[in-house]
């Protein structure tokens, strides 16, 4: 388990994970005094429309300042044919893209 601020934003992002969000990257926090500003670029299936994408990602800017409250939360929307490496990742541990565990229905 994920400890620290930033860890616990995360796992609250990571939740967000699957169906029509598929990933995020560059997830940040930032605090100064009681003011907080986290920021992600979140990653949605080619086929979310802008709305429904806004949408989600109001969800989530609700869900981190519940969990942080007083936080500004600015998301950046990518379709998910345009995912890249995370900029703040550690290059000693290669990229920190976050993506969800995706499973065929048909599987067996």
């Amino acid at each position: 388990m994920r400890k620290g601020p930033l860890a616990a934003i995360s796992d609250v992002v990571d939740g967000f994970l699957g169906g029509q969000v598929v990933g995020y990257h560059d997830l940040r926090a930032r605090h100064a005094g009681n003011h907080h500003q986290v920021d992600l670029h979140l990653q949605f299936t080619e086929d979310t429309s802008l709305k429904e994408a806004h949408r989600l990602s109001h969800q989530l800017q609700d869900a981190i300042v519940a969990h942080l409250p007083g936080t500004n939360v600015p998301v950046h929307l990518e379709p998910d044919d345009r995912v890249r490496p995370d900029s703040f990742a550690d290059p000693s541990t290669g990229p920190a893209t976050h993506t969800a565990n995706v499973t065929d229905s048909g599987a067996a």
